[in-house]
This record gives structure tokens, sequence and C-alpha cells, in this order.
């Protein structure tokens, strides 16, 4: 397969951000890494033998004795599958270019986006599920998305596929000896034999696909909205759980025509998308009211929680007791509606856990959580019960497949299984077993543009063009 670069020379590059930090790290790999990183730093000693870890110091750096750690592999046990160096380096940017600089001097190439970690596909050490969850190990932008992307590259999906491919292959191994011995009275696999192998791989192939089907329908970061009616104390909601003044807040109703977005981390390490909408008025007086009345309604149904807030001064009747549970102004009953009883500070406790007794009543099993945005009950106990759901939401997502992979190969998975349901019918009906081996074909060469075997320089590029250079 022809590629846009080269394979076969030495490339460098600074594995490591281009911002200040601690420590620095200039990664070169290919036929020359040691010798180039033999000319880069100096050791007491040369190591014998590999993986090793010595301490030096640069050369050519004038008077001033630079440290420099260097870490060594040899082929095929390293990363990419070639001989390695790592340069580890105190962490001024400029000192980090200044080596990368002499890596190419002395005859690196500067490393494309993603080429390290495309070397180590292309000789085995990675396959292409586990080479997109580097990629999306770097790009993790909270903990459940991390934890994902590392038990893709663990093998969460490579596994099973692996198992799978062993499982058809053997099966067609049986049936071409079949074929090639049609004339002996050999029987190499029985129908019942192999009817029961392809049910395996089928059940291995659906689970692939539902995992696969569940990471693309979780979204990227859970949608938590504040709804409720005009001056029911969401934006005051809002600006607390995000600890800043972003929304306008003000006792005319209808302060909130547009909506606000902001990102919200929790103590589960999940992150939510939280958003403040216009109120529900089913009686908008403006053509600008109705417009923010279907902004709302449209915010609501894409959410995967609605915070309805239900504030207490028109809970509670003038005489500060609790109204009657069949007056409440509530919500078509919905599983993602969580009832939340705003401004309680304006409320004696005793009618504050009447109201909520009553809430609770009407909506058996949603959640009901009070809270005040200027004194107690706070806001933690909305947090704490966001943070649990977030926490148990992300672990149900996680699927172990990274989003790019499961868009990647949805087509794949899906035409292997129904080549592989053509196989078993075929076997199931006695069919000739050339008719069930071309099958089988077709589906390991699905499964193989899934995993890497079968591979277009289309398609690498496309995966590897995302990385950042030094990966």
């Amino acid at each position: 397969m022809p590629l846009r670069y080269a394979t076969d020379d030495t490339i460098a590059a600074i594995a490591t951000g281009l911002q200040p930090a601690h420590r620095a790290i200039v990664r070169i790999s290919g036929p020359d890494a040691h010798r180039i990183a033999r000319i880069l730093v100096a050791v007491p000693r040369w190591p014998e033998t590999f993986p090793a870890a010595v301490d030096g110091h640069l050369t050519g750096a004038g008077t001033a004795s630079v440290p420099a750690d260097l870490w060594l592999w040899q082929r095929p046990a390293s990363y990419t599958g070639e001989s390695m160096a790592e340069i580890h380096l105190p962490g001024p940017p400029a000192l980090a270019r200044w080596v990368l600089e002499r890596c190419l001097l002395a005859g690196a190439r500067a490393a494309e986006p993603g080429e390290f970690t495309l070397r180590a596909f292309l000789h085995g050490k990675l396959d292409l599920t586990e080479a997109e969850a580097v990629l999306a190990v770097t790009q993790a932008g909270d903990v459940a998305t991390l934890r994902t992307a590392l038990k893709q590259l663990d093998g969460g999906l490579a596994e099973p596929l692996t198992r799978l491919r062993a499982l058809l292959v053997d099966l067609l191994v049986e049936l071409e000896a079949a074929l090639d011995f049609a004339e002996e009275d050999i029987q190499f696999i029985t129908p019942e034999q192999l009817i029961e192998g392809i049910d395996r791989g089928i059940a291995l192939l659906e689970e692939v696909q539902r995992q696969m089907h569940e990471r693309e329908q979780a979204p990227v970061e859970p949608v938590v909205v504040l709804a409720g009616e005009p001056n029911a104390g969401k934006s005051s909601l809002f600006n607390a759980l995000c600890q800043g003044e972003l929304a306008i807040v003000a006792p005319l109703a209808g302060t909130t025509r547009d909506y606000l977005s902001a990102r919200l981390s929790l103590d589960s390490a999940v992150t939510i998308r939280l958003v403040d909408t216009p109120g529900i008025d089913e009686q908008p007086a403006t053509t600008a009211d109705r417009q923010a009345q279907q902004l709302a309604r449209t915010l609501h149904s894409e959410a995967a929680v609605r915070l309805w807030c239900l504030p207490c001064d028109r809970l509670a009747a003038s005489d500060n007791t609790a109204a009657p549970a069949t007056g409440l102004p509530l919500p078509p009953d919905d599983p993602r509606e969580w009832l939340v009883v705003t401004k309680a500070d304006l409320v004696s406790p005793e009618v504050l856990a009447g109201l909520c007794e009553q809430l609770r009543a009407c909506r058996p099993g949603r959640p009901v959580v009070a809270v005040s945005t200027v004194g107690p009950p706070g806001i933690d106990a909305l947090l704490a019960a966001l943070s649990s759901w977030a926490g148990s939401t992300a672990a149900q997502a996680a699927a172990g497949v990274v989003p790019e992979t499961a868009a990647r190969c949805r087509r794949s998975i899906a035409t292997a299984l129904t080549e592989l349901r053509h196989a078993r019918r075929a076997a199931a009906e006695g069919l000739p077993d050339e008719l069930v081996a071309s099958a089988l074909r077709a589906a390991l060469h699905e499964i193989g543009l899934v995993t890497g075997e079968v591979h277009v320089e289309e398609i690498l590029d496309a995966i590897f063009r995302r990385f950042c250079i030094g990966k």
C-alpha cells in the first residue's frame, strides 16, 4: 500500500506540548534512532541491553551542562516496533526545539502528525481500533471519556474481534479442507459443529455492534436543561451552579429569551452541558416571545435531564402553609424530569419539607431537590445528585468504544453480521459448503477493515491526520 510518506527512515518530534512545563521529551524512531541519540546525549556508559534508561547531559550546549535522561528501546520491543530513543529534558520549549533541530541535522526527518502511532500500526504493535484509542486518549476532555479510550487501547474492542477472526478462520480451514477432499469419505467438520461455531461468531459480533450503538447514542457531554415557568429562579440557579454571573437576573418575568450554555465539571469527574432556557409561557404575547417558547421546547426535548424549577413563593399559600398537591404547577410526567424547589429560603423548613413530600407523592420515583441561592438549603444536594447521575450515565455509556471508531466501523460490523447470518442459513439448509465459505470470507474481509488487516491509504490518512505531532 503506498503511503504519503516513507516508513523506513528515522523520524523525530517533540512528544510533549509546546507550552512551558517541568519536563519536555524529544522522541526519535527508526533505524538511526540510537546513533542520533548517542550524538546528542553524552552518557557515562552506553547500555548493552534494552530497554534502558541512563542519565547524561546534552552535548554541544556550550559551557552549560544541561541534564538529559536517555530512554532507549530496541526493535521490535518498542511502541513503534522500531528502534526508539527519547531524550527527557528540562521543560523550556526553546530547549526542546533546539534538540529537535539537532536531531534533524543528524539525519532524522520531522515526523508527520500521528506518524509514531502509524508506524506502531504498520508494525503490528496496535490494530486500527487501538490506534484510534491513542488519539482519543490525547483528546479526552473528562475522566469518563479517558476511561473509554483507555479501555479500547487495552484491547476492549480488539480482543473480541481477534477471537472472532480466529474462530472464522478455523471454520474456513475446516470447510476448505472438506472441499479439497470432497471425493474422499472424510468429514472434517459436522454440520452441527459448523452451525455452533457460526452462532458463537454471531453472538460475539452482536455484542460488538451493541457496544458501538450505545457509544454512538451517548452524548459526549450530557445536556441538563433548567426549565420552568418565567421568573422561577432558573437564571439565579444557573449562575450559582456555574459560580459566576453569566445570566441576567431580574424580577421581571421573561428576562431570558435566548438560552445560555456552560460546561460544568462535577465531582464524578464527568462534565455536563448546563443550559438555561426561557420560561414556559402558554400565552406568549409577541413574535419574539413565541420564538423563545419554541426554542425552549426544542432544548427541553433534546435534554438528558430537565431540572423543572418550582419557586416556593408559588407553591406555598399566603398563610405560609403548603398548597394542595392538586394545585401544584407541575410539568407533564417524564422520566427525564427532576423537580427543583427554588427560592427555598422564602419558607420555613417545616413548610419546605411538606412541599417536597407532596411533590414526591405526585411524582413517585422522580428526584425532588430544594435549593436556595442565597441561604440554606444550598445547592450542594443538587450538585451531589447531578454528580451521581452523571457518573452512572457515563459508566453505562462507556462501552469501551470511542465515538470515532464506532462511526467508522458501523457499516463494516453490520455487513459482517449479515454475512454470518447468511452463512448460518446456508449451513442450516444444507446448501453447498462453497456458499458458506464465501459468506465467511466476506465477513472476515469486513472485520479486517475494522481492525486494519485490510486497509487503504484513504482510511489511514483520515485517521492519522487528526493526530498531533509527536504521537
